[in-house]
């Protein structure tokens, strides 16, 4: 009677579930990268955000912003300075450590109008 049964073997079942295995293991490293890579990019559109919001609040209050200042949001800290190139033109820089590990600087200027 069970001549004729038709199935999969438990050798042909452990192959597979070691292929599948060593599969998943060779790509969850770049999934974790890939997820890192995510992240670094949202505080990289935050640091633009705050960039744009300080020269844009420079240029309606024409008020030198604070030199520099802290930032913390979502774990990261980040860094804030601000430099006046000329009587009316300033440079302001942003940093942090992204959560790659890599360290990042955004910078903008501005004028008043």
């Amino acid at each position: 009677m069970l001549a004729n049964c038709k199935g999969f073997t438990l050798i042909e079942a452990t192959v597979s579930l070691a292929m599948i295995t060593m599969i998943i293991a060779a790509t969850a490293p770049l999934f974790t990268t890939v997820l890192q890579e995510r992240q670094t990019v949202k505080q990289q559109l935050f640091a633009y955000e705050v960039i744009q919001n300080t020269l844009e609040e420079y240029r309606t209050t024409n008020e030198k912003p604070i030199a520099e200042s802290p930032i913390s949001k979502d774990g990261t800290d980040y860094l804030l300075t601000v430099r006046q190139d000329t009587e009316s033109v300033i440079e302001i820089c942003i940093k942090w450590k992204g959560k790659n590990g890599r360290n990042y600087e955004e910078c903008g200027t501005g004028s008043h109008i």
